[in-house]
Parts: C-alpha cells; sequence; structure tokens
C-alpha cells in the first residue's frame, strides 16, 4: 500500500499521462486503438526490467501481457 505522498506522486504522474493520451487522441488522426496499443507496448515495455528483475520469468510475463492486451473483463 502507498503512503500518502506515494500516492500523491502518482496521481500526479497519471494525470500527466492522462493529458498526453488525450492530446495524442485530440490533435492526431491516429485510431484511438492503435493508440490504447501503443500505450499498453510503452507500459510493458517500462514494466518489464523490475518484474523480471523480481523473478517473474520471461513467458509469465508474456502471458500476463497478453492478457492485458485482451481489454478488461466486461469490455
Amino acid at each position: 500500500m502507498l503512503d500518502g505522498e506515494a500516492e500523491a506522486r502518482m496521481r500526479a504522474a497519471t494525470d500527466v499521462i492522462w493529458k498526453a493520451v488525450h492530446q495524442v487522441l485530440r490533435e492526431s488522426e491516429l485510431h484511438p486503438q492503435l493508440v490504447t496499443l501503443a500505450v499498453l507496448q510503452v507500459a510493458a515495455e517500462l514494466a518489464a526490467p523490475p518484474v523480471l528483475a523480481g523473478g517473474l520469468d520471461k513467458e509469465r510475463l508474456a502471458e500476463v501481457m497478453g492478457y492485458v492486451g485482451q481489454g478488461s473483463p466486461g469490455s
């Protein structure tokens, strides 16, 4: 669980990311699905090194990222 300061910093970072993604969606002719896939790819690339360093093997990481790429339940 995050403490108050860490949670506030994470919220600030999330807000910056949301603004950037919304700007791309508004100002480009890219299809929203392509933007979403790009965001997922960036997230996976950022997450992979610390996750792998934490002991999760590459096959399991690929399985988890494949699940994430399928969308949320009920979508």
